[in-house]
């Protein structure tokens, strides 16, 4: 301030001096001296208060100094505000922080202390590095502190205020040397290299004492000191302190725990435990200041009792035995000193023996306590249980400090009416007795338990093992004399065992180290078959199956090493028997089941193998025989919930369609119905939309028809049960047949089919064959709608079937065709090199064809080209792998050739045989007929049977424009007077044939049941020839209640034999039941035919029409 008015006294006139022009020229000089002298001056006056007004002059223009004072005045305070901006947004040095902010209490601290006391000045003038570097510091989670200026001014944060204990808040501002002088010597040298040469210290795990917590503590620290640039090119410190006290103190007990367990491991009896436990405390000078270790006096050496310091032992020992206390238990125990550490020898407070009963002796209270809680006692001089005797003298051998606290430690088991000793052991005086010291002294004491009690046993275990060795010399002399005796009989028992063992049914064997065979029973050759005279070191591995060779190797190791073992084997002798089991061989491998065990000598090292061997052919077999049957079993619960998966989504899957356009159909009659009374018309559009419905109820069902059919075949095919029935046809007729029920859907999908008989068919110059139309018509069905579907979409729309033969195996009948290998072909005829022919069809389309990948899924069971095939063409996945299963068991086989976006060819051919044409049998004489089979043939024969054309009509290239068959052409099936009897018990299926019949020009009677049907029957012209109703035919139900059709049909052929009633009745069975025994049970009770439901009229007409011409009169 002096230099400030020093100045201005070199202005003329206070009139003449520019207030701002001068303090804007010093701010610019010299801004550090403006704001120390403005704040020191602006504190002074503010101190002097109104004495500061009472010298100026009231008179404004008395005195210059008035404006220039005011001035300054408003200069200053907003200079200091100016200069002490905060440096950033959480700054705790600047003048004002924000409203609301909360301040720790240590930063408070900091800002409310006198720094104007200090060479740092107050913290206004503080510089912007100073300011950071404090900052920083107060923010640091460490302990920290920052030393400034020349003298190492101090501040730090709260986690160095801990480090300082009772210097803490004294230090805050003072120097290195007034805060912490016994740092100085060491850390002088470290500041003045890192402010000369900027180099950086640290040091780990450094010692000091700090007084804190009430008492002066040892404190392990690791730091580091850093240069910072100061103002004016000075230089400051940041000092960071990691406290490390626990973690030394603990590596510190660790080491102490460590070397106890070492030395106490090391004693060689429980004499020298105690010195080796003496051995294991004294390196740590820090937690154990003194020791005092006592062990269990025996009963002689406590009967002398020398040095006890109880002139009233007798007296208090005998009211002892009488006392009711607790921890009477420990009466009469005499405890020995057997070692101390940091204790004086001459030291009395501590005696060379204790009893725990004698009243007189400062320990024994304690003492008595500790054992009978088996608990550690802490001694203090506060509750007054220090021992008296060592109080003044029992000092820290780490820093000479006198101990304020011990700990008395039982030792010994947990059972406390076996104590072997205890240990009073003095407590640090310059750390806290915390958690963790009561842990270390918690460890060691339990880890002294257990070494004495390892020590204890040991010395147990020594005496049983001296006792053991003088019975031992006793009977040895009894041994020997029984050793002569033992040797005669070990020469006697091998002799029995040699016996024993060839005689015995298992095979036995006895090896050396290196596998040669020393001995080896009758049963073992024979087992094995080893040859009798070639053995060698492991001879027996040659006998033994080379899958099971590994195996071997790791069962040998095992016995060489010492190890039993217990395993099955094969060899490479077969197991054969002339025995069966449900039709399958009992024959196999050999297994034998081999338990060995290693022969050792005395010194443990292995000598030989011994063991036997047993044959476990019989019962490997019935494993792999139930595991097949497993298999098999849980193979075919697959295959059913996979078959019962399918069926159950086809055949649902058309029932919604069929139910959604019955109802709209339904719905729209009866809206006709409700809205006129009189004549109905229907405009084409809605006449359309009923056609269009009634069609897809029809190619609904029929689309549930192929799934019950292949579904049917198919669980023949898995049971076995799929009979083929070679009979008398004619194929040509057989197959333009079949073509012909595809009329319809060939005009819908406007597709062009051709057939052709091939030349080499006329060749062989055929007529009738021997084999099963049913079976080759099903899979000229299956190839045949595939192609349809599959060509339907397509612009080109051509299908083209052609028929051939040939007396040899047709493997080249297409070009490029590719047959699918199956091994289980077999033919249902006896073999007739004359008579043999195989009959070959192929159908070719122009669909969207087969890529190579999908090629690979085609005739497999439920297998399609892809698995959106079902999505959009329908199926089951069943057509292919049927018709290759029918293909394969008539004697043939089947392929395809396909190329994507061109088409495909599918062919298969079937062994058939030449024959002539059936014998015809009268009506008579077929119902009379007993046999089954006779009866399919016939039936079978007579569905398709057909008269043969000409070669000149067969030989051409026929090509066929099908045409769907209008509704009003069903009239031309039957005649107008034609009277049939329908039996049927379902109301619904019996109104709706009923109603179609008699659109077909039929006049038609109903009858629900059997007994119905009769009655009616014997009322018409076939009971009464001149004035019964007439009846030309019969459509019967097979299962109905009352009476059901198979028991009608035999009534009515038994009336027409006894005479009742006159001439043949036309009976055409309709029935659910689509086995081919169930139909074949229907024409042996007298049917002339089975029609198979669900049926169209278009098939039903043309049957009713056959089987009614056949018998007509």
């Amino acid at each position: 301030m002096s230099n400030l008015f020093a100045r201005r006294r070199s202005v003329p006139s206070a009139a003449h001096v520019n207030v701002d022009d001068l303090f804007e020229k010093l701010k610019q000089h010299d801004p550090e001296w403006l704001s120390s002298t403005l704040s020191e001056r602006w504190n002074q006056i503010s101190e002097r208060g109104s004495d500061f007004h009472i010298h100026e002059s009231s008179d404004a223009t008395a005195s210059p100094r008035r404006p220039l004072l005011n001035r300054l005045k408003r200069r200053s305070q907003h200079s200091i505000e100016a200069l002490v901006k905060p440096i950033w947004t959480f700054d705790v040095t600047a003048s004002k922080l924000p409203q609301g902010r909360t301040v720790p209490d240590h930063v408070a601290l900091i800002r409310n202390h006198d720094w104007s006391s200090t060479e740092l000045g107050p913290m206004s003038s503080w510089s912007d590095e100073l300011r950071r570097l404090v900052n920083t510091c107060l923010l640091d989670p460490r302990p920290a502190a920052v030393w400034w200026l020349k003298s190492r001014i101090m501040i730090y944060n709260e986690g160095y205020a801990l480090i300082l204990g009772k210097r803490h808040p004294g230090a805050l501002g003072m120097s290195l040397a007034a805060a912490w002088p016994e740092l100085v010597g060491s850390f002088d040298q470290h500041f003045n290299n890192a402010e000369e040469l900027g180099q950086s210290a640290s040091g780990d795990n450094a010692f000091y004492i700090t007084e804190r917590n009430g008492f002066c503590e040892e404190l392990w620290a690791s730091w580091a000191i850093m240069p910072v640039p100061a103002e004016n090119g000075g230089t400051g410190f940041y000092n960071a302190v990691f406290e490390t006290t626990k973690q030394v103190m603990t590596e510190r007990r660790m080491s102490t725990l460590m070397l106890l367990g070492r030395c106490t491991t090391a004693a060689k009896g429980t004499q020298d435990f105690w010195k080796q436990a003496v051995k294991g405390l004294d390196p740590n000078h820090y937690d154990v200041p003194f020791a005092a270790l006592y062990a269990a006096a025996s009963p002689d050496t406590a009967m002398h009792r020398p040095n006890v310091l109880s002139e009233q032992w007798e007296a208090t020992s005998q009211t002892s035995k009488t006392s009711s206390d607790p921890s009477s238990s420990f009466s009469s125990r005499q405890w020995t000193l057997e070692g101390m550490l940091g204790l004086p020898p001459s030291c009395k407070g501590l005696p060379s023996r204790i009893d725990s009963d004698a009243a007189a002796e400062s320990l024994s209270p304690l003492l008595r306590q500790a054992l009978s809680t088996g608990k550690i006692m802490l001694l203090t001089y506060e509750d007054d249980t220090f021992p008296q005797g060592l109080r003044g003298v029992a000092r820290s051998r780490a820093f000479e400090d006198e101990c304020m606290a011990a700990v008395l430690c039982p030792v010994g088991p947990t059972n406390r009416e076996n104590p072997l000793g205890f240990m009073l052991i003095g407590i640090n005086p310059r750390c806290a007795y915390d958690s963790d010291y009561k842990t270390f002294i918690s460890i060691l004491s339990r880890q002294m338990a257990t070494s004495i009690a390892s020590v204890v046993l040991a010395e147990e275990e020594l005496k049983r093992s001296r006792d053991a060795a003088e019975l031992a010399t006793q009977d040895r002399i009894r041994m020997s004399e029984q050793l002569a005796v033992t040797k005669q009989e070990a020469k006697e028992t091998e002799v029995r065992f040699r016996r024993m063992t060839e005689l015995s049914p298992m095979a036995m064997f006895h090896f050396d180290e290196l596998g040669n065979v020393l001995y080896a029973n009758e049963e073992w050759f024979e087992l094995t078959q080893h040859p009798r005279n070639a053995f060698y070191p492991l001879s027996w591995y040659s006998v033994i199956h080379e899958d099971d060779h590994e195996l071997m190797d790791r069962e040998w190791a095992k016995l060489t090493s010492g190890e039993p073992v217990h395993f099955e084997l094969r060899l490479k002798r077969p197991f054969t028997t002339d025995e069966t089991l449900s039709g399958e061989q009992i024959e196999g491998d050999t297994w034998i089941l081999a338990a060995a065990y290693a022969d050792k000598r005395e010194d443990a090292t292995v000598a030989g193998v011994l063991g036997c061997l047993t044959d476990i052919s019989r019962q490997k077999w019935a494993e792999g025989f139930q595991a097949r049957r497993t298999e098999e079993a849980m193979e075919l619960k697959r295959q059913q919930e996979n078959f019962m998966d399918m069926t159950s989504h086809e055949a649902r899957n058309p029932l919604s369609a069929i139910t959604l356009c019955a109802e709209s159909i339904t719905t729209a009659l009866k809206e006709l119905l409700d809205n006129n009374r009189g004549t109905i018309t229907l405009d084409r559009d809605a006449l359309e939309t009923h056609l269009e419905g009634a069609e897809i109820i029809v190619a609904c069902a029929q689309h549930q028809k192929r799934i019950i059919d292949d579904v049917l075949t198919l669980s023949k095919l898995d049971s076995g049960l799929l009979v083929i029935c070679p009979v008398e046809v004619q194929p040509v007729e057989t197959i333009k047949q079949a073509l012909r029920m595809f009329d319809s859907e060939l005009l819908k999908s406007d597709i062009t089919l051709e057939y052709h008989f091939l030349p080499s068919y006329y060749a062989l110059n055929l007529d009738w064959l021997r084999l099963d139309p049913s079976r080759l018509l099903q899979i000229l069905i299956n190839l045949l709608t595939n192609a349809i579907k599959f060509t339907a979409n397509c612009n080109l729309r051509k299908i083209t079937v052609s028929v051939g033969a040939s007396v040899q195996c047709p493997e080249n009948f297409c070009e490029g065709m590719k047959y699918l290998a199956d091994p289980n072909v077999r033919s249902p005829l006896s073999p007739r090199a004359d008579e043999d022919i195989y009959l070959s069809i192929e159908i070719k389309d122009t669909g969207r064809g087969i890529s190579p990948e999908e090629m690979t899924r085609l005739f497999q069971r439920w297998g399609q080209a892809s698995p959106r095939t079902s999505i959009k063409y329908g199926g089951s996945g069943l057509g292919l792998f049927i018709s290759r299963e029918l293909a394969s068991r008539q004697g043939g086989q089947i392929g395809f050739t396909s190329e994507s976006g061109v088409g495909s060819t599918f062919a298969f051919y079937v062994q058939a045989q030449r024959c002539g044409p059936p014998q015809p049998k009268t009506a008579r004489q077929t119902f009379s007929t007993g046999s089954g089979s006779n009866v399919r043939r016939r039936s079978k024969a007579s569905i398709f049977t057909a008269a043969a054309t000409t070669e000149e009509q067969t030989q051409s290239h026929v090509t066929h424009e099908f045409a769907t068959q209008k509704v009003s052409e069903l009239d031309d099936l039957a005649s107008t007077e034609l009277h049939l009897l329908v039996v049927e018990d379902n109301l619904v299926n019996q109104k709706v044939v009923a109603k179609q019949l008699v659109r077909a020009g039929y006049t038609v009677a109903v009858a629900n049941h059997g007994h119905e049907a009769l009655a009616h029957i014997r009322k018409t012209s076939h009971a009464n020839r001149h004035s019964g109703i007439p009846l030309h035919l019969v459509l019967m139900d097979v299962e109905m209640p009352i009476m059901d059709g198979l028991a009608c049909a035999r009534q009515i052929r038994e009336m027409e034999a006894q005479g009742s009633l006159q001439g043949h009745i036309p009976i055409v069975a309709v029935t659910a039941n689509a086995r081919a025994e169930q139909q074949a049970a229907a024409l042996e009770a007298g049917m002339d035919s089975v029609v198979t439901k669900p049926f169209r009229m278009l098939e039903l007409l043309p049957e009713l029409e056959r089987v009614r011409k056949m018998f007509a009169t």
